[in-house]
């Protein structure tokens, strides 16, 4: 029997004890019984194919990967082990005790699924491919010494990829062309299962290109689908990549791919999905006010009128679908397919007839089939759209059985100018079928500066809104027949403000609204607001009167100046302004538009000068001379006063293009009937210069006063016949004032300066025979006695356009008379002849021109040797003024005139013609009626004086000339002078200290000290008159001194 107690099977070390042994006893047979080893190994791999081999070098196993041993020895007990694989993928558990086991792979390799488990070589339960953690289980090791090897954990890689594009395919033909683009953004979802069942969902957006793509994908069975239809797209053909695969056809929505089968590590592309362009049909339903065809400017759109649209698309589908035309009367179909189409207007709009219906283009190329006229409903067929077509201006012409009401506005001048009127024109024109109804209304938006100057006005129009105002509204009831524009305009009158200026261009809004029209004709909700709101974006007025609603444009600029002189050329240099020109106040400048308003007036300062501001610019413009008193227009006006033509060329369109200056005389005007000038003024400038140079035809005036004769009528007729002629239309200014025209008589008032003329126009007879005649004023008397006409007409020499002087100067003669006073009453004019200047005619005054005459002297008694003091005073008594007063006086015998004496009215005057004796003539100068000249000179008491009588005898003479009355000469007065009464004066002469008379002396003088003694600084007292008791009585000389002898 066996002897001791071994260790259990677990229990290491192995041991056997309490062997008791008898003496010489022997134990034999302790035996230690040991068991061969089990092991397990195996392998992780990718395994690309997925067939569970892994097929070198492609199937690469994975180094790392954790692999858990777990399972139950030969002794009972549990084993739970862990291992991971080596570079190669391998994994091994060896030195097992025999058993029963299990491996197990707790984590997915990344970027893999769990492919094919394959048990080892000694058997076991392997775990379904897909099922995670991957398991071999039953791996039975009972034996000792058996292995299970080749155990495999295949892994399936996820690095397969779908992909595609999504793109717009113009031509329909399934093909990315080089000229077709991708659709960015578009999204596109993937779903499907892996190999094992699981469920797989991913979405992506298309990129820049168009293109997609789903990477990392296990094998499977997959799906892509396109959920949205991109915009404006209309969904094409989709096609199956190389992965294969179902897709659905054009027109299905949502677009899919369906059955795209992945293998391991694969790549299924050009899984497309074309799309394409939206076509449409577009058109307009339009009122054709002038049945042309076509929607022109201020034809109005009919809203709310429907249109239908049918036909078949490139699937076979049929298409209905209706649209509504907007406010402007437009219509279109969007989204349209391929295809064939109809458009047709099923209702006739509500006061309209049917017009022209005009089929659309595509590209420029008219696309379709209208019908005519007569036919209803409209229709345009066989519109056939392709892929992205547009079918446009599908147009549907309605004449309007209504009133359309247009309105247009213009401007005068062609720029405002700051401070000056402006005017606008305002028409109206009834563009309808019908004509117009009850009232309508007119409403203007003056722009920013302009007010009105007053109410508008206009035949047959009702305005509201005054002088101040920036709007305003006019009513009229006028029936206004189709097509008809209103005779009526409104003429309104505005003020234009610096603030204009700074706003310019300027835009003036008018509307026009009413007379039954129908709503389609009137403005509508966005012209209304324009004309509130924003003038500026409405279109501008058109001539031809085609608007609701426009504006005006103006340009709006600084104001300009003019300036210049009238003067009478008396000076030296003709039509020049010198220093011997007389300069003329009082006379009205006006300046005149070229609607004949005046824009502009002044008189002419003292110096003869004007200057008129804030007149229009770049604009013709009129300025013509006034005779303030006559009324009538004078001419030559010149352009420059010391050089001819320096202010400005004669250039109005060049000026009124590049907002420069120009002047143009009468002679740069041919062709008008009056002798202004003709001026363009540039912005914030002045033209200087514009002036006028009397040269009168001639000058009315007083034959005895030699002064200009108001009032007088000079008249101009023809003597016998003048073929053709006609004052009215061959005399400059006739019919500017001033001018009476009495069949071939033209007659006009001279004023103050007693100036008259009649110049021919180039257009008037070359020459006749005319004779001047004069209806004088009160107090004269015409034709003169004084001074007689030349008895012969005057036949001017000299040539057409020249001038032929009667008298050198433009004033009336100063001459005595004779050939310094000659003048014509007939004379032969016309166009083909000089002017006639300076034929100045007098006129005799009714009332007799009186002078007096009376003579003193400062003495009485005289002796030789002394001087007397003469005093002669001439005074006028009736007639008009003289312009030269003479005295002629015979001294007594034996008295000298002492030089230097001579004194009028106080000053000194020249010494007398005839000096010193015995005849003196004195020119006393001008006397005005009831006026008086007081003339004083001393003579001296010569030897031969006691043989005289001392009787002094003067007369005084007045005439019209400016040389004195007397002839200095011969003593004796010119012609024509009038005659005062005789004065005459006596003094006695007494021997002095020679006679046998007894002689009374003396001196009277300041005795300031009163010693009554005449000391050197005490003074005689001239002009003290002394009597005697005989009443002789004497008057003291300069030094005080008297004498008397007798």
């Amino acid at each position: 029997m066996p002897l001791g107690s071994a260790t259990p099977v677990e229990t290491l070390p192995s041991a056997i004890t309490a062997i008791v042994l008898p003496a010489a006893g022997d134990s034999v047979d302790n035996l230690f019984g040991e068991l061969l080893p089990v092991a397990i190994t195996g392998l992780v791999f990718l395994d690309n194919d997925d067939d569970g081999s892994p097929n070198l070098p492609e199937d690469v196993g994975f180094a790392n990967q954790p692999i858990q041993l777990d399972g139950t020895d030969d002794l009972g007990r549990p084993v739970s082990l862990g291992t991971v694989t080596d570079s190669g993928g391998r994994f091994a558990f060896e030195g097992l005790r025999p058993g029963v086991y299990r491996l197990t792979q707790p984590e997915q390799p990344s970027n893999t699924i769990d492919g094919q488990v394959v048990a080892g070589s000694a058997g076991g339960t392997p775990s379904a491919t897909g099922t995670t953690p991957s398991t071999i289980a039953d791996i039975d090791l009972g034996l000792p010494g058996r292995r299970s090897d080749d155990n495999r954990f295949a892994e399936v890689p996820t690095r397969g990829l779908i992909a595609g594009r999504v793109w717009l395919d113009r031509d329909d033909d399934g093909v990315f062309d080089p000229d077709e683009r991708g659709i960015p953004g578009v999204s596109i979802v993937l779903t499907g299962t892996d190999l094992a069942g699981n469920p797989i969902e991913r979405t992506t957006r298309t990129d820049a290109q168009g293109e997609y793509r789903f990477d990392e994908l296990p094998p499977g069975r997959y799906t892509v689908t396109e959920p949205e239809q991109p915009t404006d797209t209309l969904d094409g053909r989709t096609l199956p990549g190389t992965g294969g695969g179902n897709a659905t056809p054009p027109g299905s929505l949502p677009s899919e791919i369906r059955e795209i089968v992945l293998a391991a590590n694969r790549q299924a592309v050009n899984n497309d999905f074309a799309e394409l362009p939206l076509g449409a049909i577009a058109g307009r339903v339009y009122a054709d006010n002038d049945n042309d065809g076509l929607p022109d400017p201020g034809e109005p759109g009919l809203p709310g009128v429907t249109v239908v649209l049918t036909g078949i698309n490139d699937l076979g589908n049929p298409v209905e679908r209706t649209a509504t035309t907007d406010g402007d009367g437009r219509y279109r179909f969007d989204g349209l397919r391929p295809g064939t189409y109809r458009l047709t207007e099923p209702d006739q709009p509500a006061g309209t007839l049917n017009g022209i219906t005009t089929p659309g283009q595509i590209d420029g190329t008219t696309v379709g089939s209208a019908t005519d006229t007569a036919t209803l409903p409209s229709a345009i067929s066989q519109i056939v759209l392709g892929p992205g077509d547009e079918s446009v201006e599908n147009n549907f012409g309605e004449l309007p059985d209504a009133p359309d009401l247009k309105v247009s506005k213009r401007h005068e001048p062609a720029r405002f100018t700051v401070g000056n009127p402006g005017r606008y024109l305002i028409s109206v024109r009834n563009a309808g079928l019908s004509s117009s109804q009850g009232e309508y209304e007119v409403r203007d938006r003056l722009p920013v500066g302009v007010v009105l100057a007053g109410t508008p006005q206009g035949s047959g129009w009702q305005c509201l809104g005054a002088a101040g105002e920036d709007r305003f509204l006019c009513r009229a009831s006028r029936v206004l027949a189709p097509g008809e524009t209103s005779p009526d305009r409104i003429e309104v009158s505005v003020v234009v403000g610096p603030e204009a200026l700074a706003a310019s261009p300027i835009d003036n809004a008018v509307l026009v609204e009413g007379g039954g029209e129908i709503d389609a004709n009137r403005p509508d909700a966005d012209q209304r607001d324009a004309f509130d709101n924003a003038p500026e974006t409405l279109p501008v007025c058109d001539p031809d009167i085609v608007h609701d609603v426009c504006r005006d444009p103006v340009t709006v600029v600084q104001s300009a100046a003019l300036s210049g002189s009238v003067w009478f050329d008396t000076g030296s240099t003709p039509v020049l302004r010198d220093v011997g020109d007389q300069p003329i106040a009082g006379w009205i400048v006006e300046v005149l538009d070229a609607d004949g308003q005046v824009v502009g007036s002044i008189q002419t300062g003292p110096d003869g000068r004007y200057r008129i501001v804030d007149l229009p610019v770049g604009v013709p413009l009129l300025v013509r001379f006034r005779d303030p008193e006559s009324g009538v227009v004078w001419g030559l006006p010149v352009n420059g006063e010391t050089v001819p033509g320096a202010p400005a060329p004669c250039d109005p369109d060049g000026a009124a293009a590049n907002g420069s200056e120009s002047s143009c005389t009468p002679a740069d005007r041919p062709g008008v009937n009056d002798t202004s000038l003709g001026v363009v003024l540039a912005p914030g400038q002045e033209l200087v210069e514009q002036s006028l140079p009397i040269q009168p035809g001639g000058v009315v005036y007083d034959a005895l006063g030699r002064s200009p004769v108001p009032g007088a009528e000079v008249s101009l007729s023809p003597v016998g016949s003048c073929p053709g002629y006609d004052p009215a239309r061959h005399v400059a200014n006739a019919g500017l004032g001033g001018y009476r025209i009495e069949g071939e008589r033209i007659a006009m008032t001279v004023g103050g300066l007693g100036v008259y003329r009649f110049l021919f126009l180039p257009d008037a007879p070359a020459a006749c025979r005319f004779r001047i005649e004069v209806r004088p004023p009160s107090g004269f008397s015409f034709v003169s006695e004084l001074i007689a006409p030349q008895p012969q007409p005057l036949d001017p020499p000299g040539t057409t356009g020249g001038r032929f002087e009667v008298q050198p100067q433009p004033t009336p003669p100063t001459a005595p008379v004779g050939p310094g006073t000659a003048y014509h009453l007939e004379i032969i004019a016309g166009s083909g002849e000089p002017a006639i200047v300076n034929n100045h005619i007098p006129l005799d005054p009714a009332t007799p021109t009186g002078l007096a005459i009376s003579k003193t002297a400062d003495r009485q008694i005289v002796e030789v040797g002394d001087t007397v003091l003469y005093t002669i005073t001439v005074r006028h008594t009736g007639g008009g003024p003289l312009p030269s007063v003479s005295v002629l006086d015979r001294l007594p015998a034996g008295f000298v005139y002492i030089d230097g004496s001579a004194a009028a009215d106080g000053r000194a005057i020249a010494d007398p013609a005839g000096a010193p004796g015995p005849q003196l003539a004195f020119d006393l100068g001008a006397i005005a009626p009831g006026g008086r000249i007081v003339l004083n000179y001393r003579l001296r008491v010569g030897v031969g004086s006691q043989q005289g009588d001392g009787v002094n005898v003067a007369l005084a003479y007045g005439c019209g000339g400016d040389q004195g009355c007397i002839d200095p000469v011969a003593l004796t007065p010119f012609v024509g002078s009038i005659e005062s009464n005789v004065s005459r004066y006596r003094v006695r002469i007494s021997g002095g200290v020679f006679t046998e008379e007894a002689c009374v002396l003396g001196k009277i003088f300041v005795d300031c000290n009163v010693n009554h003694v005449q000391d050197p600084e005490e003074l005689g007292i001239p002009g003290v008159r002394l009597y005697f008791q005989d009443g002789t009585w004497l008057i003291s000389d300069s030094e005080g001194k008297y004498s008397y002898c007798g």
